[in-house]
């Protein structure tokens, strides 16, 4: 579980390491035939070294040095 306060890297670039900073939910905007979609968690990251924040799903991070 990701939470506030940890260091991160997102599974696609394991270069880019940061600290969450922020996780919000937000609505998804696809919309389905099926059904409704339930909201998205996303976190945002401040990458170390950097002023940059970037905001990634929480799906797509993983703890840095694990």
């Amino acid at each position: 579980m990701i939470r506030v306060g940890d260091k991160v890297s997102p599974f696609f670039n394991m270069t880019q390491v940061g600290t969450v900073i922020l996780i919000e939910n937000t609505a998804p905007k696809t919309y389905t035939v099926g059904g409704t979609q339930s909201t998205i968690s996303v976190a945002h990251v401040k990458l170390d070294g950097q002023e940059t924040v970037i905001r990634y799903k929480v799906e797509d991070l993983l703890k840095a040095g694990i």
